[in-house]
């Protein structure tokens, strides 16, 4: 991933579960699927309805804006924020701010709880200034 400001996409490349998401003006986008994950009003997204099933190699271009967080995630913490709009909330409240948080703060909010779903969650995430 090129870390020049002026660049005007980010490769991503994933294989097997997992996600790639866009934040973007406080709205989570899956990239891999190109659609929102959560309507602003609490309404289901129409693309909801039949879900996208993952391909074992994927890659996508994503634009980048300033302001956006590209965050690629496992099934861990991929499922919490595509299915549990709370914990999308929760993530878009903290690192809406123009600076990342700190490591420790990272990890923490990256550990937020979600019933029901207790797998690994690793993720590697990139703020667009």
């Amino acid at each position: 991933m090129s870390l020049d400001p002026e660049a005007g996409y980010r490769a991503a490349f994933g294989t097997g579960p997992g996600g790639l998401y866009l934040l973007r003006s406080g709205h989570w986008i899956d990239a891999y699927a190109a659609r929102l994950l959560h309507h602003p009003d609490g309404e289901p997204p129409l693309a909801a309805v039949s879900p996208v099933a993952p391909r074992p190699f994927r890659f996508r271009l994503v634009p980048a804006t300033r302001g956006d967080i590209l965050l690629l995630c496992t099934p861990g913490l991929a499922g919490p924020i595509a299915d549990e709009p709370a914990v999308a909330r929760f993530l878009s409240g903290h690192w809406a701010h123009p600076h990342p948080p700190g490591t420790v703060d990272f990890l923490r909010q990256v550990q937020v709880r979600a019933k029901g779903y207790a797998d690994d969650r690793t993720a590697a995430a990139l703020w667009t200034e």
